[in-house]
């Protein structure tokens, strides 16, 4: 593992910032220690709450539909699973189909294309049967 030196004091004044909650801004000369420090002290930086439960309600509102839903029940949050299940399944059902009619196509246009590729062979065999032919009428000499 290739480790890369960096300056501590650098890495430090990273950290402090990170955990403080300001911005990156390395204006330091190792700029890779900084950032490096920054992400550690950000990443050990315990979350807030961006949002009040009012605006986190409001953004949990479809863009479609901009009235507030009320609470489901759990009962009605499981019919909701089920349906989405049964829906999964149904389209489970349908692509599986489709997919053992796509081999059945594809099997056949395979057979298809060997037939083709037979055809083109004979007639390249009579080609150059008529080639030869042609050859040894004109003295011998292939063109």
């Amino acid at each position: 593992m290739l480790l890369i030196p960096q300056d501590p004091d650098d890495w430090n004044a990273g950290r402090e910032d990170g955990q403080a909650g300001h911005p990156a801004e390395p204006g330091a000369r190792d700029r890779l220690s900084y950032i490096s420090g920054w992400i550690e002290g950000e990443s050990r930086t315990p979350r807030r709450k961006r949002y009040t439960e009012e605006q986190e309600h409001a953004h949990s509102m479809s863009t479609d539909n901009p009235t507030p839903k009320p609470p489901r029940t759990i009962d009605e949050r499981l019919e909701g699973l089920t349906e989405t299940i049964e829906i999964i399944a149904a389209m489970q059902r349908d692509n599986e189909r489709r997919f053992q009619e796509n081999e059945k196509r594809f099997a056949a246009n395979e057979k298809r294309t060997g037939e083709i590729m037979e055809g083109i062979a004979r007639l390249l065999h009579v080609a150059e049967i008529h080639e030869q032919r042609l050859t040894d009428l004109e003295g011998g000499e292939p063109h």
